[in-house]
């Protein structure tokens, strides 16, 4: 049975059925959200020295984020000091 059969044996169903389907569904990504997020949250209050090893990915993907800020931040202060060259030329 393909996800589509699925889908549509879920769209004969009578409303209230739908709804609590929908419920619990809901209920369950929430549950797997609420747990990601305590196991990032246990792991960022590590201390420096234990297994950097077990969350260097979560650290590349913060350092590449960090890196992307920093040039945004850099290229928007050298724009501001060229409108401010500009400005103080004329």
């Amino acid at each position: 049975m393909s996800i589509l059969d699925k889908i549509e044996n879920l769209q004969k169903k009578p409303e209230p059925v739908r709804k609590k389907i929908l419920f619990i569904s809901m209920a369950v990504i929430f549950f797997i959200v609420i747990v990601v997020w305590i196991s990032i949250f246990k792991i960022s209050l590590r201390p420096k020295g234990q297994n950097q090893a077990d969350y260097a990915p979560f650290m590349v993907f913060k350092n590449l984020v960090k890196e992307g800020f920093d040039a945004s931040a850099a290229g928007i202060k050298e724009v501001m000091e060229k409108i401010k060259q500009v400005i103080s030329n004329q």
